[in-house]
């Protein structure tokens, strides 16, 4: 959601306003990712050695991932004792392979995201239609929908 989509003329008395806005947020935010970030954290999580404080400046610059991260290092099921606070301690929580499992699933995330757009223009499909499509289609040919969304993308889907 863009501001500009928040933004309420200014005719529209204070509480007809805060409506709006109470409305507007009260709906799902994403922030989509950097694909900068995504691609720099996949070379650098391959290195062999790698310094948490290192990977934890990089994911700060993406405040989707950094959001992503922090939750998931606070997340019920890891049940760490105390809070964890920062970047770093997340980093150093989670582990590299972790790190790296959520930077795919929010890149992949964004990805399935664009082509169900695409497929809601070209094809005039609903949202839910949309990804249905895609997961079909990736059941079908036993494939991810990461796979798919990228050929719909490209333009090389048929399905």
């Amino acid at each position: 959601m863009s501001l500009q989509s928040i933004v309420v003329p200014a005719s529209q008395d204070a509480q007809v306003a805060r409506d709006y806005l109470s409305d507007s947020l009260a709906s799902p935010q994403s922030i989509a990712p950097f694909p900068r970030v995504c691609a720099e954290l996949a070379q650098v999580t391959a290195q062999q050695a790698i310094d948490a404080a290192q990977l934890a400046r990089l994911i700060q610059s993406d405040p989707a991932l950094a959001g992503e991260i922090m939750r998931v290092a606070n997340s019920p099921a890891l049940r760490p004792r105390a809070g964890v606070v920062s970047l770093q301690q997340a980093v150093s929580w989670l582990g590299v392979a972790e790190v790296r499992n959520i930077d795919d699933k929010i890149e992949t995330r964004e990805i399935v995201q664009r082509a169900k757009e695409v497929l809601m223009k070209e094809r005039g499909l609903d949202e839910p239609a949309a990804f249905e499509v895609i997961q079909q289609s990736a059941m079908r040919g036993r494939t991810r929908m990461r796979d798919i969304a990228q050929q719909i993308l490209k333009g090389e889907f048929v399905g």
